[in-house]
């Protein structure tokens, strides 16, 4: 690929024979247009090179014509046509455009992914024209450049990525399993030769969203106040984020239920979880005495704080204790007066 190649091109009658004289001597200027049986740029979009028009014949052959293709590809033919007498060629025996040296590492891996839960990276020795060199390609001995901008998770869990040897390469392509923890956009993979060697690529951005709804305590939480009066409203804060808290944007206020012992009044969650994963409802008790307050989820799955064991229950495992009190009223009236403990006249 990329590198040219010359062509003859012969006008032959029926039986082959090169028209080379008399008075169908093919001679002179000529319109061509060339086909090649293998279709299509090369995969940075470079178009072959063809011989551009006129094109000359003397006595029935134009000689040394300039093809250079960009594409690597195998059982290829190519047809020229004189498009202006016309005359129609026939195609050429089969040859191969094989790969040209190695340019530049493809980097590529799908998106979105899953905090928490490995995926592949491929990494592919190409040419310049971004054709995979396959077995034509030797990994060089040494260290090489293997790097993400994926950052640690709030939980402090860094990356798992490995590193990238020459063993890695099989055919041109190594192929690399990755756990990222941090729930981000636009994440990014670096490969390179050993140095001195220029060969590098580096991937489109990845998305890595939050995993599972963590029911344990550690990473979501249900929070209010440690105390209110009686047929007073109370907001309970629910915060949702996977195990390595990461917070669970957009779960709906419908998935959200609060329930809470001896309750009066209670108003369920109305908005879906913010970008910080919380959304909240109210409550109002009109006895006293302690309660608790649990939330259920529906619609998704719970896991364990290993991010992956099941929570069965659908609940939680945080709870918010909080203590209802009765506060009286004292009315004074008739100009009567509190003092010592005694009410007193005026």
């Amino acid at each position: 690929a990329g590198t040219s190649f010359s062509v003859d091109l012969k006008a032959v009658d029926t039986n082959n024979n090169l028209v080379d004289s008399g008075p169908n001597n093919y001679t002179g200027t000529k319109t061509m247009s060339f086909t090649d049986s293998v279709a299509g740029n090369a995969p940075d979009s470079t178009p072959p090179s063809f011989p551009g028009n006129p094109v000359t014949f003397t006595n029935g052959v134009a000689d040394s014509l300039s093809i250079t293709y960009y594409n690597a590809a195998t059982g290829r033919t190519v047809e020229a046509d004189d498009t202006a007498t016309p005359v129609s060629g026939t195609a050429s025996t089969t040859f191969i455009v094989q790969a040209n040296s190695v340019n530049n590492y493809g980097v590529s891996a799908s998106t979105p992914q899953t905090a928490g839960v490995a995926f592949n990276v491929t990494v592919t020795a190409r040419d310049a024209w971004n054709n995979s060199l396959g077995s034509l390609y030797s990994a060089p001995a040494g260290t090489y450049v293997w790097t993400t901008t994926a950052g640690n998770a709030p939980d402090t869990t860094a990356p798992v990525i490995g590193t990238l040897i020459q063993g890695n390469f099989a055919s041109g392509v190594a192929t690399k399993s990755v756990t990222l923890y941090k729930a981000e956009s636009g994440i990014t993979f670096t490969a390179g030769e050993p140095s001195p060697s220029t060969v590098t690529g580096i991937s489109g951005g990845v998305t890595v969203n939050p995993g599972s709804i963590s029911a344990d305590p550690n990473d979501s939480t249900v929070t209010g106040d440690a105390s209110v009066s009686t047929n007073t409203n109370t907001t309970i804060t629910i915060t949702l984020k996977d195990t390595w808290r990461n917070p669970k944007a957009n779960i709906p206020a419908a998935d959200v239920i609060l329930s809470a012992t001896s309750l009066n009044e209670i108003t369920q969650p109305s908005s879906p979880t913010d970008a910080n994963g919380i959304t909240s409802g109210q409550i109002r008790w009109s006895n006293t005495g302690e309660k608790i307050v649990q939330v259920t989820i529906q619609n998704s799955s719970l896991v364990q704080n290993d991010g992956s064991t099941p929570d069965a229950d659908g609940k939680l495992d945080d709870t918010h204790t909080i203590t209802v009190f009765f506060t009286a009223k004292v009315e004074i009236k008739g100009g009567t007066e509190l003092r010592g403990g005694s009410l007193i006249g005026q």
